[in-house]
């Protein structure tokens, strides 16, 4: 369409009156037809729905619509279309209008009409965005920034919701948390539509902006990085104006935009953007992105003092300071002694490179300060502004002036003063004039703007009316800053962290040699340090070749991690040693031998039909839990090297039977399973010593780690591998043995010494992860002298205990304490802080905290919880994500395209895509047509050959029937989304990737690169460490775990477990429980885990009790629990 000349009307025209012909600046709404208006408009860009926290229920579109008319409002943001109910309530309620732009329906706009008064019936626009909440680590620093997306239309909201739904939950909050760098952010936004744009919100506001001083930047190149010139607006926040910002002179570029982030219709319009262009999305845009004042006219604002981190100070101690003072206070607050909340005149003044006297360019777009009228009116009347007397007044006052913008900007004083109240024209000329008594806020807590001065409202209230004089010229300012009480400063003493390099103990380790040796080393002992440079020092200093070194450990993760820090060590030109798991090791040794007809393995979940195949073959009935049996059955004989054959003791002639069979059906398909992997090489080694004595050979340096957890099996196998060697080298400790169920037995380690007679031994003590506190609580539980492991850290606080009223009051317990650590996650939550009784805030992420359990339900519970609380989790399960059988359609895709699919993989891509019906019946033979490029699951792969294990899992979940079962199940979404991420970490390594997910343990499900918070069994934990860990469920039933009708819990080893879980804790320890737990279907009362009664009851803080709280009272606006 060519483009036609531009109309235009006055700003006077569109916010005073609605003169006859005003619609005629917009299409009628039966039209498509658009021409382009040059006109002068207001626009409030950033507010939220009722699927924020702490927003009114009435915020939705109707109510949001009259609002704005109301105020004078043109343009309105939607906000939140992130959330999946909002964004489906703005696809019911809205249709397109201007380019960009979109109106509520026409039958929904005349319904709301009817309810406005006539003066204030303007034409209400509505602009697509968003406000997503980033938290992650950068540099070194946790990183917590909110920022606006801004979309033209619908279609690239629906993709970009998309996108961030594989990245995190955008269910639970309208404003959605994600461990998202904001630079990546920007880049899914340009990526999902060129003429989208990001925003930084609020951006000097202390905890969750771009240049806050809790969590922001120094720059915007810092946060955004290469993108940084795709940001060209910012918005100013409540407690920052244009003059101050412009103060640091690389916001000269930026145009500062003002919004309300209003959390309810009647918040809207406190801060709004004044355009004079065309009224259309794409006008807007480029309106804010060229900064032109002819089009960009300037903003209105709070007065900064207003808004409640103008100043700093502490709210609880009665502290409110200017820079100056804080300054000269160290920072330090002269009650308490703790670091003073530093509000956002002081950041401003940090990074400000100009005086408080510059003045604004005189040719750029200006800005007006403004009160809300109803705080006006609250004034005058002397009560809130919330009060009837002040609702019906402003009701009164719109109906006959028009919208309150109006009133507050542009109707003439006397004219206002014509409606019967002279003292209402007289503020407003005051306000106006910035004639305004100013007490700034400081802490979370609202300044206050006032217009009168005390000691006159004192005369009028005298003169018991308040409407009978006007023009009271306005007494000098008189400073009543509270002076504080002369306390000593005292900063708190900092964390002493441990030297880097090696202790005495570390050192002997290190430079031991010539004969086996086992180290016993506590938790956080360095056990990884001393066992990576080890072989890094057999490498550098005797010269060994790194191929005839083999280190061997139990998860993939403790694996990776090994070959990192050797790879740092020895630098990346030089060859590494092996690294690698127990079965991995198998694995790869039984697939490399056999080239011709290399072994596939069969993933856990699949050898539930080789099970049920197998006793049908041996005649045996198949029922779930009789399968279970002999699954259990069948591991427990691997682990002690029972075969088949050999069955000596074993009285159970079904079972027997079944076992063989099973053998033979993983003979006939060249299958092996997770615990035939080690069986069958030990097997392999005894039977040919040629073999054997090769691989002897191949690998003369042998290091084990996690000692204590070797079952028979895997003992056996070292024994093998070190018979003709002395460099032998073990490490674990056996306060740590936690996996008898496994077949583990702590007796291994214990016997080194007597199975090799001239080893060394060597104990490690000193910590490096936990605070004195609660090691000494750790040891007072193993009733071990506390020299026996010790850190040196003194400083942080004893174990809490914490007692909740039920189980899911404990879910909560946990979430409040996670918030309150990281300076809350939405305002709201600061807010409440220390009134609560909640921790104060520390420089915390999400992925700093753990939560701990001892049953996978329990798990379960509190994954909910939090992840219902918009808190990001990530739940270590490796049954959770590939017992799923859509994960394991993804999964047999990608072992497909990397040649290493089984029969059973086979058989499970010919059921997707119906070439198989009998979904119970047999497995089948091999077919070579399988391989065909025809074949429809041939063809779903092709092209797949260059691409990484991630960019594989992301094709898959595209497939029309995969995509189709992931649309259907949000936990399998999830599932595919957490698989992607554990993918991307393996790059291009598809054998290592394929065999990390088929033989991966719970905790190697855990991604360390997310910005979310883990939760794990206490098993899946070891190994692990955080600075803030909550143990849950410490109560008898749990800790020890007893079920009815299973064997009781070794209390030994639950007692140990219970150990390793408080050593995971480098800073804080939360150890909880609940009142009441609910079995079966009933409720009962729990009695506190026996473990803690062996806990010096001075090591641990004093008891506490979570209840039921209800509104924390404060004066000023109102706001939401955070949980409810």
């Amino acid at each position: 369409m060519q483009k036609a000349t531009a109309r235009r009307v006055s700003l006077r025209e569109t916010v005073t009156r609605l003169p006859p012909g005003f619609k005629g600046i917009f299409p009628a709404r039966s039209t498509v037809f658009w021409e382009p208006v040059c006109m002068e408009f207001i626009a409030d860009l950033h507010i939220h729905s009722r699927y924020s926290r702490a927003t009114a229920k009435s915020a939705e579109l109707p109510n949001l619509y009259m609002a704005a008319a109301v105020k004078g409002i043109h343009v309105l943001a939607t906000g939140d279309f992130t959330h999946p109910a909002w964004f489906d309530h703005l696809s019911d309620y809205l249709v397109p209008a201007e380019p960009g732009l979109f109106r509520l329906r026409e039958d929904v706009a005349r319904t709301c009409d009817k309810q406005i008064p006539p003066s204030c019936r303007i034409p209400v626009r509505f602009m697509l965005t968003t406000e997503i909440s980033n938290i992650y680590k950068k540099d070194g620093r946790t990183r917590k920034n909110h920022n606006l997306v801004f979309f033209p239309d619908l279609a690239s909201v629906k993709a970009f919701n998309d996108r961030l739904e594989t990245i995190g939950n955008i269910h639970s909050d309208g404003r959605p948390i994600l461990g998202l760098d904001a630079r990546d952010l920007l880049e899914i936004t340009l990526e999902t539509n060129d003429q989208g744009f990001l925003v930084p919100a609020h951006i000097w506001t202390p905890w969750f902006s771009l240049l806050g001083s809790k969590s922001g930047f120094d720059s915007i190149e810092a946060c955004f990085g290469d993108l940084s010139s795709h940001i060209f607006a910012a918005e100013t926040g409540l407690s920052s104006d244009p003059a101050m910002n412009r103060r640091v002179s690389f916001l000269d570029n930026i145009t500062l935009i003002s919004n309300s982030d209003a959390h309810s219709p009647a918040k809207l319009g406190r801060e709004v953007n004044f355009f004079d262009t065309e009224l259309s999305y794409f006008a807007i845009k480029d309106a804010m992105e060229t900064g032109d004042p002819a089009k960009f006219k300037g903003t209105m604002e709070f007065y900064p003092e207003e808004g409640k981190y103008h100043m700093d100070g502490h709210r609880s101690c009665g502290i409110r300071f200017t820079p100056e003072e804080s300054r000269n206070a160290g920072g330090i607050c002269p009650v308490c002694g703790k670091p003073l909340t530093l509000g956002v005149l002081y950041r401003v003044e940090t990074l400000a490179d100009r005086p408080a006297s510059h003045k604004l360019p005189e040719k750029g777009p200006g800005f007006v300060s403004r009160i809300p009228l109803d705080e006006v009116l609250g004034e005058l009347f002397n009560v809130g502004a919330g009060s009837k007397t002040v609702q019906s007044t402003r009701e009164r006052l719109i109906t006959t002036l028009g919208p309150e913008l109006a009133i507050l900007n542009h109707l003439p004083v006397d004219e206002i003063g014509k409606t019967g109240h002279p003292l209402l024209g007289e503020a407003i000329s005051r306000m106006r004039e910035n004639r305004v008594i100013l007490s700034g806020g400081y802490d979370g807590a609202y300044g206050r703007i006032t217009v009168f001065d005390p000691e006159e409202r004192e005369t009028l209230m005298g003169q018991q009316s308040l409407f009978t004089v006007a023009g009271m010229a306005v007494k000098p300012r008189k400073s009543r800053k509270k002076k504080p009480p002369e306390t000593k400063i005292v900063p708190p003493e900092p964390r002493i962290e441990p030297l880097p390099e090696e202790n005495p103990e570390q050192a002997a380790a290190l430079a031991h040699t010539g004969s086996p040796l086992i180290i016993s080393a506590g938790p956080g002992t360095g056990k990884t340090y001393t066992l990576t440079h080890k072989i890094a020092r057999a490498v550098t200093d005797t010269g060994i070749d790194p191929a005839r070194i083999l280190a061997i450990t139990f998860t993939n993760k403790a694996a990776r991690e090994m070959e990192a820090r050797l790879r740092t060590l020895l630098g990346d030109g030089r060859p590494l040693p092996r690294t690698t798991t127990f079965h991995a090791f198998a694995l790869d040794l039984l697939t490399r031998d056999d080239l011709f007809r290399p072994l596939e393995l069969v993933d856990p979940p699949d050898t539930v039909p080789l099970m049920d195949a197998a006793m049908r073959a041996a005649h045996v009935t198949s029922t779930a839990s009789a399968r279970d049996a002999c699954l259990r059955q069948m591991a427990a004989c691997r682990q002690q090297l029972i075969f088949p054959d050999a069955m000596e003791g074993i009285d159970d002639p079904d079972f027997s039977a079944v076992y063989a069979a099973y053998d033979r059906l993983l003979t006939t398909w060249n299958l092996v399973d997770f615990d035939a992997l080690i069986p069958r090489l030990i097997l392999k080694m005894e039977a040919d010593p040629t073999y054997l004595r090769t691989l002897q050979n191949r690998y003369t340096h042998l290091f084990v780690d996690e000692y204590q957890d070797l079952n028979y099996c895997q003992y056996r196998l070292i024994r093998l591998m070190a018979a003709h060697t002395p460099h032998l080298t073990v490490i674990g400790d056996p306060d740590q043995a936690i996996y008898r169920f496994r077949g583990a037995d702590e007796k291994f380690f214990t016997a080194f010494k007597t199975d090799y007679p001239d080893a060394a031994e060597i104990r490690l003590s000193r910590n490096y992860r936990s605070t004195e506190p609660i090691l000494r609580a750790a040891c007072g539980l193993m009733d071990k002298p506390e020299a026996t492991l010790y850190s040196g850290i003194f400083q942080g606080p004893p174990p809490e205990w914490l007692i909740a009223p039920s189980e899911a009051a404990e879910a909560v317990a946990i979430g409040r304490r996670i918030e309150a650590l990281m300076g809350g996650k939405d305002f709201q939550f600061s807010d409440f802080g220390e009134q609560t009784g909640l921790p104060a805030s520390e420089d915390r992420a999400f992925a700093d905290f753990a939560v701990l359990f001892r049953t996978h339900a329990q798990g379960e519970r509190i994954y909910t919880a939090l992840s219902t609380a918009g808190i990001p989790c990530q739940l270590a399960s490796r049954a959770a994500l590939t017992d799923l059988s859509v994960i394991r359609d993804i999964l047999a895709h990608i072992k497909l395209s990397a040649g290493q699919v089984s029969i059973l993989d086979q058989d499970r891509l010919a059921r997707l895509y119906g070439k198989r019906s009998d979904a119970k019946g047999p497995l089948r033979s091999p077919d070579a047509a399988f391989f065909s490029s025809s074949a429809p699951w041939m063809q779903a792969v092709s092209g797949w050959e260059k691409l990484t294990a991630g960019d594989r899992v992301a094709a898959a979940v595209r497939l029309p029937a995969i995509a189709a079962a992931l649309a259907a199940s949000p936990a399998a979404a999830a599932a595919a989304r957490q698989l992607k991420d554990l993918a991307d970490g393996w790059g291009a390594d598809l054998s290592a990737a394929v065999s990390a997910l088929t033989l991966g343990l719970d905790a190697d499900t855990v991604d360390p690169r997310a910005e979310k918070v883990s939760l794990l069994t206490l098993h899946a934990a070891k190994g692990l460490e955080f600075p803030v860990v909550f143990m849950a469920g410490c109560d008898d039933g749990y800790l020890p775990l007893t079920r009815p009708g299973k064997p009781a819990a070794d209390i030994d080893e639950e007692k140990r477990l219970f150990y390793v879980g408080m050593t995971r804790a480098k800073e804080r320890l939360y150890l909880t429980r609940a009142a009441k737990r609910t079995v079966y279907g009933r409720e009962r009362e729990t009695a506190p885990s026996p473990f803690l009664s062996a806990i010096p009851p001075d090591l641990l803080a004093a008891g506490l009790t979570e209840k039921r709280s209800g509104q924390p009272k404060r004066k000023g606006p109102q706001q939401l629990e955070l949980f409810s």
